[in-house]
């Protein structure tokens, strides 16, 4: 299965296989396959059962440096930190908005 970017995205490409995200036990969400996307920009995610920012670092891995959208509002781990706002600050160091609000540093 491949997944065709809309002709506006320029120097965009077909990906050869889409992100997966699959539900396991107690609905923590598990996303797999951003390894692939090393240009993604923007990330979302919210309304999601993301429990995990760890989890999100370790997928993220490969596109941290073009990241600048991530939007994971209404989620068990936007929810549980204090301090989400400044863990993906330095999670993704290209970061300009984070759910609808823009970063400053």
């Amino acid at each position: 299965m491949c997944s065709r970017l809309p002709p506006s995205a320029a120097g965009a490409r077909t990906l050869p296989v889409a992100p997966r995200y699959s539900k396991r036990k107690k609905q923590r969400l598990q996303v797999e396959g951003l390894d692939t996307l090393e240009r993604l920009s923007d990330l979302w995610l919210n309304d999601n059962p993301v429990t995990d920012l760890d989890h999100i670092a370790d997928a993220t891995q490969s596109c941290k440096e073009t990241l600048t959208v991530v939007y994971l509002e209404n989620t068990p781990a936007a929810k549980a930190s204090d301090a989400y706002l400044h863990v993906m600050k330095q999670m993704l160091p290209k970061l300009e908005y984070l759910d609808s609000t823009k970063i400053t540093r």
